[in-house]
């Protein structure tokens, strides 16, 4: 990376355009899946197609992460915290 255009490499490199679709599929009548796109995030939560209450607990995921995002990302969070939010998501 080097001359006038390395800021712009520089964030090709470190930044994708994302995009977010979901299907009910051919077995299923509704959508059990959730999902969070932010800035610096995304996020998908698989509903167990089948399972009763998938929607519900993809939902709680979801809202979970995108509740301890802030947290997460805080710059003023050492590295061991924020390993342990994300566990907390797992």
């Amino acid at each position: 990376m080097s001359g006038k255009n390395s800021a712009d490499e520089m964030l090709r490199y470190f930044f994708s355009p994302v995009a977010a679709e979901s299907a009910v599929g051919k077995v299923r009548d509704g959508n059990e899946d959730s999902g969070f796109v932010s800035q610096y995030s995304l996020a998908v939560a698989d509903g167990m197609g089948g399972h009763v209450g998938g929607e519900i607990a993809s939902r709680i995921a979801i809202r979970e992460f995108a509740t301890k995002l802030p947290l997460i990302t805080n710059a003023d969070i050492d590295i061991d915290s924020r390993e342990d939010l994300l566990l907390t998501l797992l």
